[in-house]
């Protein structure tokens, strides 16, 4: 039984799933403050961490990714390096601080390795958490590996201003932005009203978002990645996506953010309001994967593959349909660090067959 499994899980399960979500960024940030971050590399980083690849044209530090909405305010990333992972996505960041829905707005299903979540973009505003990157890049020189800003508009802001939302933090995050960092756009979150919809005039709000983002100093050679839904669109509709994204000048998309769908929650018994991650999305996300494969790699777009992965066995499957980078989230909540090992693991023994090259 692996430290995490004997001790760490056993705690942090007893609490309420938000509360345990606290409770292990405070975790990692005592080990960020007590100069123990060696400890934590000694205890949990994998030997394969060092796998450098290149995605969006920056570099990240190996291919195994960590999702949005584990470090949302910007505080743990040199914790969350020294773990092993090739990236972290901070956010999603809005322009003004919000507490997002009500609790409880977070539910762990530990038998199905899944959760449903309802956060509503809960964010301290762009100021806070820029200045938590900062602070933190500064005390902990890892100014070199690769941070994406998720960004998001504030709840109450309706479609028709919706752009303004995004420019407002990307003004802010221009100015501290590293060499090979990105921007990730969120308009795929279920939680907040009306997001989805940007989908239906999908040119229309990417032509104006990056009109806006043509006169923001330092931004000129940023990429710029676009995280899609699982839910409501057509094979036709996310070939059309990855032709809007590489038209407007995105350079890669995360397929997928979390579903809704009423009929895979009753599948697996599951009824709550939110947005469904982990395993029960695997199957959806994969097939959206499948359906951008053949255009994303026609128009020189990186796939990232987010959603359901537990295993290095399902880090295979996103590499079979057409990802060329994963993400995890809700597998580290149920599998802790060892997950990043296997991915890793995994990734390399691929490589090491030849595979999908």
């Amino acid at each position: 039984m692996t430290l995490w499994e004997g001790l760490i899980r056993r705690y942090l399960f007893r609490k309420e799933a938000e509360d345990a979500h606290t409770a292990t960024i405070r975790m990692l940030k005592w080990f960020q403050d007590n100069d123990m971050l060696g400890l934590l590399k000694f205890l949990f980083r994998s030997p394969y961490h060092d796998m450098p690849k290149e995605l969006f044209g920056v570099g990240w530090q190996n291919p195994i990714g960590l999702a949005a909405g584990f470090d949302k305010q910007g505080e743990v990333l040199p914790a969350l390096f020294a773990l092993g992972v090739g990236s972290v996505e901070v956010g999603t960041i809005t322009p003004e601080p919000q507490d997002g829905n009500e609790r409880p707005r977070l539910f762990r299903y530990p038998e199905h390795h899944a959760a449903i979540n309802r956060y509503g973009f809960n964010s301290e505003g762009v100021h806070a958490v820029l200045q938590n990157v900062t602070r933190t890049r500064r005390e902990y020189a890892v100014h070199d590996y690769s941070v994406g800003f998720s960004v998001g508009k504030n709840k109450v802001t309706d479609d028709v201003r919706a752009v303004e939302d995004y420019l407002k933090v990307l003004r802010f995050v221009s100015r501290i932005i590293r060499k090979n960092d990105y921007v990730q756009i969120n308009i795929s979150s279920p939680n907040t009203p009306g997001l989805r919809d940007i989908f239906d005039h999908l040119d229309d709000f990417l032509a104006r978002l990056m009109e806006g983002v043509g006169v923001i100093r330092g931004l000129d050679r940023v990429p710029f990645v676009l995280k899609v839904p699982p839910d409501s669109l057509t094979e036709m509709d996310y070939q059309h996506v990855v032709d809007a994204a590489s038209t407007h000048g995105f350079v890669g998309i995360e397929a997928t953010n979390t579903t809704t769908d009423p009929n895979i929650k009753s599948r697996y018994g599951l009824s709550e309001v939110g947005g469904l991650s982990g395993e029960p999305l695997r199957e959806r996300s994969n097939g959206v994967l499948s359906y951008m494969r053949e255009a994303a790699r026609e128009r020189g777009v990186d796939l990232v593959g987010v959603g359901g992965i537990s295993s290095g066995e399902h880090v295979s499957e996103k590499r079979q349909f057409g990802a060329n980078a994963v993400q995890l989230y809700t597998g580290l909540v149920f599998r802790g660090p060892i997950l990043i090992h296997e991915a890793l693991a995994e990734w390399r023994y691929q490589d090491a067959q030849g595979a999908y090259l």
